[in-house]
């Protein structure tokens, strides 16, 4: 009876161990699936936060160059907008003005500086802008087509200037004189080359 018991002993501990190691296999592999699902879920979190970071730079990317582009926007549209209240002030301001008058002053062949018979002429210039505070001048200076185009237009110019200085050296405010502008040769085939060469003195009345 004894050997009978011994033998189960024996019998029975192989099978416990074979259990337990069985067990611990199936343990094993148990926790080796659930890594390998962890794992798994942690890469796909991942590659979702991976492809949410890209879609968040782009979007970063789109609205900066939105802003870029509002931006550059706006600086164009308020620079049209100056542009355009500077000419309508201009356009107002040359619609409000009336010629009543032209006082030609004359110049000697390729000369700019004034002899006695221009200053008479602006003589009765001063003397109109004295008596009417509401009058300005424009000056258009000409040329004969004795010169080349640009040294014309530079004698033009020379022209102007000197009529220019001697109005303000007589007291006329600079803001009255609206506008000077030389432009070289006169082109007009019926008027004689000393009538050519001259500045044009134009007397505005403003309107209210």
């Amino acid at each position: 009876m004894r050997h009978g018991v011994g033998g189960l002993v024996v019998l029975v501990v192989p099978i416990l161990l074979a259990n337990a190691c069985a067990s611990r296999s199936w343990t094993r592999t148990l926790f080796a699936k659930q890594e390998a699902q962890i794992d798994e879920r942690f890469l796909g979190v991942e590659r979702r936060t991976d492809r949410q970071s890209v879609r968040l730079v782009a979007l970063g990317s789109q609205v900066t160059t939105l802003e870029t582009s509002l931006a550059e926007t706006a600086a164009v549209a308020r620079a049209a907008h100056e542009r355009a209240e500077v000419a309508l002030a201009r356009t107002d301001g040359l619609r409000t003005r009336a010629l009543i008058g032209t006082v030609h002053v004359r110049f000697d062949v390729n000369r700019s500086d004034l002899d006695d018979r221009a200053e008479l002429a602006l003589t009765s210039v001063v003397s109109h802008l004295r008596k009417n505070p509401g009058l300005t001048v424009d000056l258009e200076g000409f040329t004969d087509s004795t010169g080349s185009r640009a040294y014309n237009l530079r004698l033009s110019m020379r022209r102007v200037e000197a009529v220019r200085r001697y109005l303000l050296g007589r007291g006329v405010e600079s803001p009255r004189i609206v506008q000077s502008s030389g432009v070289g040769e006169l082109r007009d085939r019926d008027l004689p080359d000393e009538h050519k060469r001259r500045v044009s003195v134009k007397l505005m009345k403003t309107s209210e």
